[in-house]
């Protein structure tokens, strides 16, 4: 096996295990969202308004950003790494 195809297959088990992380955590936070907020649910964009979420639910907020950016910023990093299209 070629080194960049193992570090191909490392890499696709870290971003799916980032994913599912991420969307444990928005479905986290999701369930702590105010009256009002429902509809944008599927948009995220409820995730950058703090008031948006109840006090107990601000944790999964924070830690979804977190998870969308880095594992986010990962695949960009590892795209250039390997070459880019």
């Amino acid at each position: 096996m070629e080194p960049q195809t193992a570090l191909f297959i490392v890499f696709v088990l870290f971003e799916a295990a980032g994913f599912l992380l991420t969307v444990f955590f928005y479905l986290m936070a999701a369930s702590f969202l105010r009256p009002g907020y429902g509809r944008y649910f599927w948009m995220g964009v409820w995730l950058l308004n703090p008031a948006s979420v109840y006090p107990e639910g601000q944790y999964y907020r924070r830690a979804s950003l977190l998870a969308i950016a880095l594992f986010g910023g990962g695949t960009i990093l590892f795209v250039e790494f390997m070459g880019g299209p």
